[in-house]
């Protein structure tokens, strides 16, 4: 068989790479092993002669799998030289066409055979002696098994020695401590991965995706168990974070609330009964951010009986719209109280303080501005803009035909009314159109203009923009699809009580780029239960 001039180059560039990074590997070494394990009497010494034989193995094996794809090559090649016809070019063509996945079947197999053989010859079985203490337990050395180890690239099984607690009750791999894997055997690398694709999409999807991407063959019920194990803890860190979580004190921040229902099956464990009905009931998703000025000079909520080209502006329009930043997400299932009781947790994380100037945005719900002034004292609270113009669009639909010129007048002066701050004039002008209206009108109309009146002190617009808050709450409706709706509101879907809060739970945690700290203390816990 002939052999491409080009492949021993390439070879010799992945080896290249891998050596040097075993070099570095190799370096730092003795560092580790004294942090790590400063007793363990089996550890090879990163000595240079198994640098090169790593080198060596890791060689043998790049040139193997890259042998696999010229082999392909080759065959098609030999076919189009036997004289094979144009309805056999499809075929012929098919591995150059797969030539992305070959080459990443082939990194992911490098990849994972190079863990393996550096783990054998630089880290070893990790035997600790006859008898070793961890979490002040002692265990007693049972012998070597074969560990499975989960990585990003795929599974692979290392030789590991296994010690028992001393008086029964579990095991502990010493090689786990070492590398930071949990009681599965997973890295951290690898659980982001299940548990990304498992938060974005259903099981099923969950499983073909993480096997197209990178070979790992996950049933159904590990991803529902591994969700089940990380939402336990992640459920724990929304009201208590990490003792070292020590956040830079916030100057300014937003927060929004807001509810969305979701599909629930029967749940004989709730004991709430209304939550274990079979039925809608409802999430609540919150958010805490950091406000900016936005770029644009026009505003996003500009008055509809003023064009953008207007030259006369008034003290209104001086300011500029206010936009979001650095948003973190709160998403339960737990019932208002509970709910806002971690968004609080969430605020101080981000480095709320009694000092922090602070703004609550929401729809006008009592639960959203009434339920968080103790939560946040002398924060300003502000009805979402669209909302206010959502209740003006039910009023002139009341009061005139569709269509209506006049309806189309009335609207415009009342949206300028609550844009330059004048609510009083806006709500005087419901309550005449009740006084001229028809009684089932009339009732409906003196409801809106109830609204607008316990709500006045949430609508003084001008004031927001000019001290630099935001009007709209968007933000947290956009976080009520991406956040839940696009991962529980599926066709078909039901939850279980425990399914969606932890579901969310880790959501949300990835979401803000927290997941380092969940597998921190889902490996810390995983191995205390194991032991135990």
């Amino acid at each position: 068989m002939r052999t491409p001039k080009a492949l021993p180059e390439l070879t010799e560039t992945i080896v290249q790479i891998a050596s040097n990074v075993i070099k570095e590997f190799a370096g730092d070494l003795t560092r580790i092993r004294s942090r790590c394990i400063p007793q363990s009497s089996d550890l090879p010494a990163p000595a240079g002669s198994a640098t090169q034989q790593v080198r060596g193995e890791i060689s043998a094996r790049a040139m193997q799998e890259a042998e696999k794809l010229h082999q392909a090559f080759e065959a098609g090649r030999d076919r189009l030289a036997a004289g094979a016809g144009v309805q056999d070019l499809g075929e012929i063509l098919e591995p150059v066409r797969n030539l992305d996945s070959l080459l990443r079947d082939t990194a992911l197999s490098v990849s994972t055979h190079w863990f393996a053989i550096v783990v054998e010859k630089f880290i070893g079985p990790c035997h600790v002696g006859n008898q070793f203490k961890y979490e002040g337990q002692v265990y007693n050395f049972h012998g070597y098994r074969n560990r499975k180890v989960f990585l990003v690239t795929g599974p692979c099984s290392v030789k590991a020695a296994y010690y028992t607690r001393e008086g029964g009750g579990g095991g502990l791999y010493p090689l786990d401590l070492v590398l930071g894997l949990d009681a599965s055997g997973c890295t951290r690398e690898a659980a982001f991965l299940m548990g990304h694709f498992a938060c974005e999409n259903d099981y099923p999807q969950a499983q073909v995706l993480i096997k197209r991407a990178t070979g790992l063959e996950i049933d159904q019920n590990r991803l529902h168990s591994r969700i089940d194990a990380l939402g336990e803890i992640a459920m724990s860190l929304q009201e208590v974070p990490p003792d070292e979580d020590t956040p830079k004190p916030a100057a300014r921040l937003v927060v929004e609330t807001d509810g969305l229902m979701v599909p629930m099956r029967y749940d004989p464990d709730e004991k709430d009964a209304e939550k274990a009905a079979e039925g809608w009931h409802e999430a609540h998703v919150g958010l805490v951010a950091v406000p900016q000025t936005a770029t644009s000079e026009e505003p996003k909520y500009r008055r509809k009986d003023r064009s953008p080209e207007a030259h006369t502006k008034t003290k209104a329009d001086a300011n500029r719209d206010v936009e979001l930043r650095d948003q973190s997400y709160v998403a339960t299932y737990e019932g208002r109280e509970a709910h806002l009781r971690k968004l609080k947790a969430e605020a101080v994380r981000r480095g709320w303080s009694l000092e922090t100037e602070t703004a609550v945005l929401g729809d006008g719900s009592p639960w959203v501005h009434e339920d968080t002034e103790a939560l946040f004292p002398g924060a300003t609270h502000i009805l979402d803009w669209q909302h206010s113009v959502e209740h003006l669009g039910k009023v002139r639909d009341l009061a005139y035909k569709p269509g209506s010129p006049d309806g189309a007048s009335w609207i415009a002066r009342a949206e300028a009314n609550l844009w330059e701050g004048k609510p009083d004039a806006m709500i005087a002008s419901i309550r005449y159109l009740a006084q001229t209206s028809h009684k089932g009108a009339a009732k409906k109309l003196r409801t809106e203009a109830k609204y607008f009146r316990k709500r006045r002190h949430l609508m003084d617009y001008p004031a927001y923009r000019a001290a630099g808050w935001p009007i709209g709450s968007g933000a947290v409706e956009s976080a009520c699809r991406h956040v839940v709706q696009e991962r529980c509101k599926c066709s078909g879907m039901r939850w279980s009580t425990r399914g969606i809060r932890k579901i969310l739970a880790v959501r949300t945690t990835i979401l803000n780029d927290r997941f380092n700290e969940l597998w921190a203390a889902h490996a810390l816990q995983g191995r205390a239960g194991a032991a135990a």
